[in-house]
């Protein structure tokens, strides 16, 4: 049996590094903590200097609003602070500290001087956690506070530390994050007695346009849409990259609250599914956004490190976050289009009303074996579906020369894939059949929401459907989704349903795959996804199947009215699967392959 250990009350000393283990895990966490004590002070400049990548030498200096000589003695005792001094400040804390354990943990595994100089004094004063003495010194108004040696007392930690080039690249990334947010701090950052970054202040649009432009990349801030939306106290703005400015790691999403840089599963939730509609496969949507609400409203007092929040009212900001999003990239991925002036002397051709493929009214004549299977019904009330559209369009009369604004005017198919056409600025390839895809995804979208009751239809025959025991007991718990959807099922066996009636728009040969994948995302789910979320993925799957297909043939006219409709349907630039429905090569591309001049 081993001794006996008596329970003891752990030295200051040891029960600050302790603290330090949850609040310092390499230089990084000091820059951190340091940086943001300058920003709780006010200031406008702000130098970060470090050397071996902050292993050896920390040194921060700013032009706030500097420490008393009274409030220096406190300033490495544990939990003091001039952040807050009561528990309402707490619940609604407006600056970046408030523990009062970061210098405390910082002294106790380093070697730190303070040297500072209150805004209402003339004199400087400076400590350090060696002698822990309040000496004069000489410094204009601000503070600077060095920090060398980190962990030269914890020999183990030390030896977690990555190599230097590593550090410094951590400490990189974390300043870029507070550059990208604090406009009103001008920043400057050294790295071994090189100049890293010199920031100006940017108080103006165009400053700030600037800063994001040198600090993000010209490529996103190219393809970024500008948001800003307000809702009762809650104000989002930032910039939102277009879907087709994607990466292949999250590496450019950042998101900020009251001035926090922050990670949270409702606004990943949010913004993730604000672009999955048109965010091919794996991706990762780009993001620079700032809330700012009611502090009240957001609790900071989560995590030692303060990277976590908890929302008062979590729906109401993942809507707020999901619609203004959605909004801005839907909005964007509209085509600018100049409309073309009528004539009515000149027709297009009057042929593509008796294609077999006839774009204008959605009507299609699949000749696949699959279609044989389907019951007289089910094709008639599909067909009937998909020609409730407008059939004038089919009539249009356009001028001689009609603007190839937009997406242009068509000049031929390409491999019975492709849809070439001419615009002013170069010319326009589509992909026909990604491009359908997401037109018909829309139109059903919105006829859904229009009018839910007419899509559902009734079998002829009841198709009974073998299922794993699993699958249908979670079927059999969630009927009402289904029925929202517009499925009638009833549960005939453990591992058996019964299918009477199914939306209008599902072939007879998707029924059990779609029943069987919402009850699979179901379960993954555990209920917290909308019936919009599995009506979509259903819409996605038969507008993939009824989209016009590689070599299927379609007439200039009917290039060009999927090329219209494309112009006026929401995210027309991505199908369903979030890949491009077109690209667009200028004359400029095109004459510097060409090695040519205009």
């Amino acid at each position: 049996m081993s001794d006996y250990r008596q329970i003891k009350v752990l030295p200051e000393n040891l029960a600050n590094q302790i603290a330090a283990g949850e609040v310092i895990e390499r230089p990084s966490s000091v820059v951190k903590e340091l940086v943001e004590n300058s920003i709780d002070a006010g200031a406008t400049e702000i130098t970060i200097e470090i050397q071996e990548g902050g292993k050896s030498l920390i040194r921060i200096r700013d032009n706030g609003k500097g420490i008393t000589h009274d409030d220096l003695q406190l300033a490495l005792a544990p939990h003091a602070t001039s952040k807050i001094y009561t528990l309402d400040e707490l619940e609604s804390v407006a600056s970046m500290g408030f523990r009062g354990e970061a210098l405390a943990s910082i002294a106790s595994v380093s070697k730190l001087k303070i040297i500072s100089k209150h805004q209402s004094l003339e004199d400087a004063w400076q400590i350090n956690n060696q002698t822990r003495e309040v000496t004069p010194a000489a410094h204009v108004t601000g503070t600077t506070i060095e920090v060398s040696e980190l962990f030269y007392n914890t020999p183990a930690r030390r030896k977690f530390l990555k190599k230097d080039n590593t550090e410094f690249l951590h400490i990189s990334d974390l300043l870029k994050k507070y550059m990208l947010c604090y406009f009103g701090i001008a920043f400057r950052f050294i790295h071994n007695g090189k100049e890293v970054k010199d920031l100006l202040l940017a108080e103006d649009a165009q400053l700030k346009y600037n800063r994001v432009l040198d600090l993000y990349s010209r490529d996103f801030i190219e393809n970024a849409i500008y948001i800003d939306k307000e809702v009762g106290d809650a104000h989002l703005w930032g910039w939102v990259a277009s879907p087709r400015f994607n990466r292949a790691r999250a590496d450019m999403q950042s998101f900020y609250i009251n001035g926090r840089i922050i990670k949270d599963k409702i606004v990943s939730h949010a913004i993730k599914n604000a672009y999955k509609d048109v965010m091919y496969g794996n991706r990762y949507p780009a993001f620079l956004l700032y809330l700012d609400m009611d502090y009240k409203e957001v609790d900071v007092n989560v995590h030692p490190a303060k990277s976590e929040v908890r929302f008062r009212n979590q729906k109401f900001i993942y809507d707020f976050l999901f619609g203004t999003v959605n909004k801005a990239i839907t909005t964007s991925a509209d085509i600018e289009v100049d409309k073309p002036t009528f004539r009515d002397d000149i027709q297009e051709e009057s042929n593509s009303v008796n294609n077999p493929l006839n774009i204008g009214n959605m009507s299609l004549d699949i000749s696949v074996e699959d279609e044989q299977e389907e019951s007289e019904s089910n094709t008639s009330l599909l067909d009937k579906y998909l020609n409730n559209q407008n059939t004038q369009e089919n009539e249009i009369h356009i001028s001689q020369k009609p603007k190839s604004s937009g997406l242009g005017q068509a000049i031929c198919q390409i491999h019975g894939i492709y849809i070439l056409s001419q615009v002013d600025e170069g010319v326009v390839l589509v992909d026909m059949h990604a491009a359908h895809e997401r037109i018909l995804y829309e139109e059903m979208k919105k006829t859904w929401h229009a009018d839910a009751d007419k899509f559902k239809q009734n079998l002829l025959v009841p198709l009974t459907c073998q299922l794993s025991s699993s699958i249908v007991a979670t079927i059999d718990e969630n009927i009402e989704v289904f029925e929202k959807l517009g499925f009638e099922i009833s549960v005939v066996a453990d591992d058996a349903i019964l299918v009477r009636a199914v939306p209008i728009y599902v072939k007879n040969k998707d029924i059990q795959e779609l029943i069987s994948n919402v009850a699979t995302e179901l379960v993954s789910s555990g209920k917290t996804k909308s019936v919009d979320f599995y009506l979509n993925h259903i819409l996605a799957t038969v507008s993939c199947h009824a989209a016009v297909r590689a070599n299927d043939k379609l007439s200039i006219p009917e290039m060009n009215h999927l090329l219209r409709q494309m112009e006026t349907v929401e995210n027309s630039g991505q199908c369903n699967h979030g890949r491009p429905t077109w690209v667009k090569l200028s004359f400029a591309q095109l004459d510097n392959f060409f090695l040519r001049g205009r």
